[in-house]
């Protein structure tokens, strides 16, 4: 027998619940089962770690259905930076700036996209379905420096430079449309539409090279996507898969202009429109 005793109650109260608890432990058995309708992963990811992991996430689908209080640890923009050249044996336009060099200096980006698409489908038939679905947008941008600001010589020494593109938050507004053709046989048939998501224009709240406070402006769309594929799934065990989606590129703000304008501000990326074909079996 184990006795417990205490001259002040709370630690009394404690101590005996420390006992309860050990008796509990020990004379408790393991049951194997399931956990009902209660998912015990979400996703391949977490399905691949049998549900566990919870304490190191490996997605962020998992995340959000176990523990959002783990999403802070997500990198969640996407950025390419890119070394300052130290010779013309480099990218000339990540030379130093003025005077020192004719280009940019090192390039730092950081940018995010998040999209909602609340979707309402129909089934037309037992082969035909049909969806639509409003696109909301929320994007963030960071470029350091600019190379689309016009560079300022507000100090005077002859050397103008770009300005910083410091973080931005801006919100766009699209649409998506598809539609899915299930055959008997085992064919399928999908196409859809996303059309241009419209952002407003980007404020980067910068200064100039002698601190004075000095706003940029960048307008940045998303691009329309046409996108169509074929599967077939008739023989037990096989699943082909042929998509070939459209990116246009070209026609989008942000993207379609190029070069520098007559004050030496770089006017936008100017991609071409692509057409990538992904195979699957």
């Amino acid at each position: 027998m184990l006795m417990i005793g205490s001259n002040q109650r709370g630690s009394s109260f404690f101590g005996r619940m420390a006992v309860l608890g050990m008796a509990l432990l020990f004379t408790a058995s393991i049951a194997w089962g399931q956990a009902g309708h209660v998912l015990n992963g979400v996703g391949p990811v977490d399905q691949g770690m049998a549900g566990a992991g919870m304490a190191i996430p490996q997605d962020v689908l998992s995340m959000l259905h176990w523990n959002p209080g783990a999403i802070t640890s997500v990198t969640a923009a996407v950025g390419v930076d890119y070394a300052m050249a130290t010779d013309f044996g480099g990218n000339p336009i990540l030379l130093p700036q003025p005077p020192n060099g004719l280009g940019f200096g090192g390039i730092t980006s950081e940018f995010a996209l998040l999209q909602a698409s609340p979707t309402i489908a129909y089934r037309l038939s037992d082969k035909l379905s049909i969806g639509i679905a409003p696109t909301l947008n929320y994007a963030t941008l960071k470029v350091l420096p600019f190379p689309a600001a016009t560079p300022d010589d507000a100090n005077g020494d002859g050397f103008p430079s770009y300005p910083a593109g410091p973080k931005d938050v801006t919100y766009g507004f699209g649409i998506q449309a598809g539609v899915q053709v299930d055959d008997p046989s085992g064919f399928h048939f999908a196409a859809s539409f996303k059309s241009t998501q419209n952002f407003s224009d980007f404020e980067f709240e910068s200064a100039d090279e002698t601190g004075a406070d000095r706003l940029l402006t960048f307008d940045l769309d998303y691009p329309m996507v046409v996108s169509a594929g074929i599967g077939y799934t008739g023989i037990e065990g096989l699943a082909l898969a042929l998509d070939a989606r459209y990116t246009d590129f070209e026609n989008t703000n942000g993207f379609k202009e190029s070069g520098f304008n007559q004050f030496g501000a770089v006017q936008g990326f100017g991609w071409k429109s692509i057409t990538v074909v992904a195979v699957r079996s």
